[in-house]
């Protein structure tokens, strides 16, 4: 699933392929249950900006409630841009998805629950109640900083993700 860092991707390959720019967390150690936003922390490596790579197998990428937790595993593809030391401030960063040169989305981590960290607890809190854990060396995607943004033959990426 992880594309290289300014590699391609064969668009033949998917059904309704839409990108995303999200923060993805490197983990260093095991983590589930109830966790402080400390001891999420500690338990990462290292953040990265990344662009995450959904297939819907929905038209037009419409769909209710129901419909939204069947398709949460619709990841299909990710990249992971340059890792960054644990403690970065990833709050409140801008990011965009650009095609071309262009700008199509732009939006801001705090988008992503206030704080990204906040869906990193939420994660290990989920996995958790099911006596799972996310593991070392495990990425974790945080989720969307924008609207989810149509892919389509012969577009390009601007730009490396950046923090």
């Amino acid at each position: 699933m992880l594309v290289d860092n300014g590699g391609e991707i064969d668009l033949k390959d998917y059904v309704h392929p839409r990108v995303e720019p999200e923060i993805c967390f490197r983990l260093r150690a095991p983590l589930a249950g109830e966790v402080s936003p400390e001891e999420a922390l500690a338990a990462v490596d290292a953040v990265a900006p990344a662009l995450e790579i959904i297939d819907s197998r929905y038209e037009n990428f419409k769909f209710n409630l129901p419909d939204v937790v069947a398709d949460n595993t619709s990841t299909s593809s990710y990249v992971v841009g340059d890792w960054y030391p644990a403690d970065t401030d990833i709050a409140d960063l801008a990011m965009e998805i650009s095609f071309d040169g262009e700008e199509v989305q732009s939006g801001s981590t705090s988008a992503i629950l206030g704080d990204p960290l906040r869906a990193l607890i939420g994660a290990a809190r989920l996995v958790g109640k099911d006596g799972g854990r996310l593991e070392a060396g495990w990425h974790v995607m945080a989720g969307g900083a924008t609207a989810a943004e149509a892919l389509t033959p012969g577009s390009a990426s601007g730009s490396t993700p950046k923090i």
